[in-house]
């Protein structure tokens, strides 16, 4: 009897410590919330593994389990976006758990994280901690590390090549598109043609906020593309280049919007053809490059995204061979400070 007793008051400590993280995941609070999950992340990495087993299944079973009323799916199927956060932050939290003998945890939240991603309960920042957290598992992930990035730039590639306009897919492709890109950079570049082919009806889209996250894309695939461009598809820069004119000569846009969204892909063919410029400018914008960790996930989910800073031979030549047509691009035909305000 006295067993029993321990046990019970064993398993409900673990609950409500558990509970008390999740609590604090839940605010409204920002600052509290990535204070939270940089304390339950040490926790679990940690202290918790100086527990008895059945505290550590009781903590991680009262956070996750298969079915659908543990808490990191009841956080991330919510319609409350402060939920939504606590779920993903529970995701890079407990993804490398296997104190309760699940190998496959990763799997199971990515796929999480992918449905989520074109709910239309999900704004962009959400969206972008989701994202993140796709990224974080593949790079944290062993034995499925292939399998997610497969699932992955397949349903990233998927969405981008839809015909029909759908904003949330076309924002989830973007956004999802730069994080390959950057961390999965020679698996992205194999299907490269696809992206390109596709990228630029994504830069049309009416809204400015869908053009930006396009853009942020685009500059991600150049950089690793520059680093092979040795190798094949310098014509990528070309098609750059002629799908920004082209842009000009559409109708369904008004002038501004398809001057902002021709100007943005000459801007990204400019920062990319000279290196010592690009990082004058980011030093007088005051930006500067983060190391990313996935030794601290919370970092890794938070912190600004600031792409390596290289040069493209091919787009230096094809920017000095029409600079004087870049140059009336530039003045010609927008306001260049309201342009340099629209990437602020």
């Amino acid at each position: 009897m006295e067993t029993s007793e321990k046990e019970k008051s064993r398993d409900a400590n673990a609950r409500a410590a558990a509970g008390a993280f999740l609590a604090g995941l839940k605010t409204k609070n920002e600052e509290k919330r990535i204070k939270t999950a940089k304390e339950l992340f040490k926790f679990v990495t940690g202290e918790l593994k100086d527990e008895a087993p059945e505290y550590m299944q009781e903590f991680i079973s009262f956070l996750d389990n298969k079915s659908e009323q543990s808490a990191v799916h009841e956080c991330i199927s919510s319609p409350d976006l402060d939920e939504k956060k606590a779920g993903i932050f529970l995701i890079v939290c407990l993804a490398e758990t296997s104190i309760d003998g699940e190998s496959n945890r990763v799997v199971r939240f990515a796929n999480f994280l992918l449905k989520e991603l074109t709910l239309s309960s999900m704004d962009e920042a959400g969206m972008e901690l989701a994202v993140r957290a796709l990224a974080f598992l593949i790079q944290t992930s062993k034995s499925y590390a292939a399998e997610l990035v497969e699932k992955c730039l397949d349903q990233c590639l998927e969405w981008l090549e839809q015909s029909n306009r759908n904003e949330q897919r076309r924002l989830a492709s973007v956004l999802l598109a730069r994080e390959l890109a950057m961390f999965t950079s020679t698996s992205f570049f194999l299907r490269a043609n696809v992206f390109f082919k596709s990228i630029f009806t994504v830069l049309r889209d009416p809204k400015p906020q869908i053009r930006i996250a396009s853009v942020n894309a685009l500059h991600a695939a150049l950089t690793i593309t520059s680093a092979r461009e040795a190798k094949l598809k310098t014509e990528w820069y070309t098609k750059c280049y002629a799908e920004a004119l082209n842009t000009l000569k559409l109708t369904e846009l008004s002038k501004d919007d398809r001057t902002h969204s021709m100007l943005l892909v000459i801007n990204e063919l400019v920062r990319i053809a000279d290196a010592t410029f690009e990082r004058t400018r980011l030093e007088a914008l005051n930006i500067h490059q983060t190391e990313t960790s996935i030794a601290t996930p919370i970092e890794w989910l938070t912190q600004p995204r600031v792409a390596s800073t290289v040069e493209s031979s091919t787009a230096r030549a094809l920017v000095v061979a029409n600079f004087a047509e870049v140059r009336l691009l530039v003045f010609g035909n927008y306001s260049f400070y309201s342009f340099l305000k629209s990437l602020d």
